[in-house]
């Protein structure tokens, strides 16, 4: 790995680290995906036929299945948003089936730009698990506070 691979790591693990702490089912889920998705490519990236590497295409296409069937199960706005940034990045892969050779960089800069979204997403992702944590914490105090011992007529 290079300079930049370890740059774009430690937020990304930063980010994921916090999902897993502070977020609730379908949060830690959501970073489960992730980092299949991060442990995935150097066993995939041997899957090279021409200049196209289908393994981490399918790779790519396996992370949007999964974020779209969280999407559908959980109401989470940074999942949708993942999805979202998620679909863009599989099809570039679908621009290098058509173009091979043509902007081969551009595309690899794409995604990741579009990763680092992702996890822009995700940081928002702790933000909501917190917010969701708190409204419940207040919601149950809310409902145990004792009755008054005072009689009112």
């Amino acid at each position: 790995m290079n300079l930049l691979q370890y740059l774009l790591m430690a937020p990304t693990v930063l980010v994921l680290a916090g999902l897993l702490w502070f977020g609730q089912r379908e949060d830690r889920l959501g970073a489960a995906v992730f980092v299949s998705a991060i442990l995935a490519p150097p066993l995939l990236e041997p899957l090279v036929i021409g200049n196209i590497r289908w393994g981490l295409g399918l790779m790519s296409i396996g992370l949007l299945a999964s974020l779209i069937a969280l999407v559908v199960v959980s109401r989470r706005w940074w999942i949708i948003a993942a999805a979202g940034f998620q679909v863009a990045a599989t099809s570039s892969y679908a621009i290098a089936l058509a173009q091979p050779d043509l902007l081969i960089w551009t595309g690899v800069s794409l995604r990741l730009v579009l990763w680092m979204l992702q996890m822009v997403a995700c940081g928002f992702g702790i933000a909501e698990a917190l917010s969701a944590r708190r409204q419940t914490r207040s919601h149950f105090r809310a409902k145990a506070r004792p009755l008054s011992t005072e009689y009112h007529p």
